[in-house]
């Protein structure tokens, strides 16, 4: 093995035909993959909205609110008149006032969900505190204006936080009108040097008081903070405990996690694999297999500390990895 063969297999593996994603989903027992693949690439996002581009029959997308944010980053965004002017784009819309771009955004989540996304997906947490307050829309609307007034404008952090909360709490209430649930990172951040502190979900509490018609899926079992994802998935009747990456994260984390939801959460709110992957289906169907693992793990213990039956078992793990996300989605598989 050297550099040269493992840039030859990378090269092989982005070249290989759809059909292959579908033979390994098939072994490994995966029937649809929500995928979030417009969130690196926003040059897509023009082509699918216009329907030139058209995800595998096995993939569903989720809708990348990151893209609608107002942060500094490479991808365009809100922060500056040229990335609001992109997104007004995907409308065929040139943006001249806060209104306008609302509008657009609402038109672009819609024709979004008309072309076949099931959600929306954001994790600015990697960026910014998870506590979105309301922001009185005077200040959003002073710092936007301030953008439009000349194309050099650009807003930094935390000079943006007013702008970003209002649009963060529309678009929100643009989930409950167009019936998308919306998927929210919590916890661990992938790389290093972060804080974890910006990223607990119990800073989500007024979000989720506030937004009762929204449903959320909170990822990554907040980990390493496992008492706030329970109460908030017991408390909140539109809050479900995602347990997308966290096999991986933290196994023994996991286990605990899902053998304290059994018994302190109704087993219907718990998503139990998530592959947190993009276009390599070998990491998907290898992290299913831990997760299966993972798992069978917690509620062997269950059985064996006379919590649960066998039977119970495999009804709950069938919840879990298929009939929640099926039914929270609005995916309409059939069992």
């Amino acid at each position: 093995m050297s550099l040269a063969a493992l840039r030859r297999v990378g090269e092989q593996l982005n070249q290989r035909d759809p059909s292959f994603h579908e033979q390994i989903f098939d072994r490994a027992k995966i029937r649809l993959a929500l995928v979030d693949v417009l969130n690196w690439r926003p040059d897509l996002m023009t082509r699918y909205l216009s329907g030139t581009l058209n995800l595998p029959a096995r993939m569903r997308l989720m809708f990348p609110l990151r893209l609608l944010h107002v942060l500094q980053g490479d991808e365009p965004n809100a922060h500056d008149f040229a990335g609001i002017q992109t997104i007004g784009g995907w409308a065929d819309r040139h943006i001249t006032s806060l209104d306008e771009f609302l509008e657009a955004v609402f038109c672009v989540l819609k024709r979004g969900k008309e072309r076949g996304a099931v959600g929306l997906k954001d994790q600015k947490a990697y960026n910014r505190s998870l506590r979105y307050d309301l922001a009185p829309r005077c200040d959003a609307e002073r710092l936007f204006n301030h953008l439009l007034a000349d194309p050099n404008n650009a807003l930094g952090w935390p000079e943006a936080k007013p702008l970003d909360d209002f649009l963060f709490h529309q678009y929100m209430r643009f989930a409950r009108e167009l019936d998308l649930p919306v998927q929210l990172h919590t916890g661990h951040m992938a790389g290093i040097y972060n804080r974890v502190d910006k990223a607990n979900a119990s800073l989500l509490t007024p979000v989720l008081e506030l937004h009762q018609g929204v449903r959320f899926d909170l990822f990554h079992g907040n980990w390493p903070e496992l008492g706030p994802i329970l109460f908030l998935a017991k408390n909140y009747p539109n809050v479900a405990l995602d347990c997308c990456w966290l096999p991986i994260i933290d196994p023994l984390y996991a286990e605990e996690l899902l053998r304290r939801a059994v018994v302190a959460v109704p087993h219907t709110k718990v998503h139990g694999f998530g592959g947190d992957y993009m276009e390599t289906p070998e990491f998907s169907a290898a992290h299913m297999t831990i997760a299966r693992h993972v798992i069978a793990s917690a509620l062997a213990d269950l059985v064996e500390r006379g919590w649960l039956d066998n039977d119970a078992a495999v009804h709950i793990a069938a919840g879990w990895l298929f009939d929640n996300p099926n039914t929270f989605f609005r995916l309409g598989e059939s069992t």
